[in-house]
This record gives structure tokens, C-alpha cells and sequence, in this order.
């Protein structure tokens, strides 16, 4: 299977709005690439978005990026941790 070239955004969205609005991108409009990042501060939110889904996560891509601050191996093994 490969990832979609376009992802739904979550940039300055959380909570509720950013929940619903991901289970609809997912279940009515057919995005299969949930895009966000660790600066964002909505991981859980995503997370939560995605067990709601009737989609099975196997389907499912979502991507983050690494502040620039998190560079180097040590800092950034915490960052990926972080957003898992």
C-alpha cells in the first residue's frame, strides 16, 4: 500500500473540533494520511480521532516532523517517543 501524497492537516486544531473533523476527513471525505507534528501539541487528539474510526488503522498513515530543536540522534529518539 502506499502513502498518499496529500494528508489531512491538524495545525492549530485540537480537542472535539480537531477529533470530529479528522473522523470526517477519514469517513466521508477518504483521506488515508493524517498529517501533524510534535510542536502541534494534538497527538492524543489524533490518537483518539483514529480509534473512533470505522477505517482500520492499517490503512491509515499518519505523519509528524521533529522540531529542529529535538536534532541528533538522543533528542531525537525522545521526540518520536514522544509522538508515539
Amino acid at each position: 500500500c502506499n502513502m498518499p501524497m496529500i494528508g489531512y492537516g491538524t495545525y492549530q486544531r485540537k480537542g472535539d473540533d480537531l477529533q470530529s473533523s479528522i473522523i470526517h476527513a477519514i469517513e466521508v471525505a477518504g483521506y488515508r494520511h493524517i498529517d501533524t507534528a510534535l510542536m502541534y501539541r494534538n497527538h492524543q487528539d489524533v490518537a483518539g480521532a483514529l480509534a473512533k474510526v470505522s477505517v482500520s488503522r492499517e490503512e491509515i498513515f499518519v505523519t509528524s516532523k521533529i522540531p529542529q530543536n529535538f536534532l541528533g540522534a538522543e533528542r531525537c529518539q525522545q521526540a518520536i517517543e514522544k509522538s508515539l
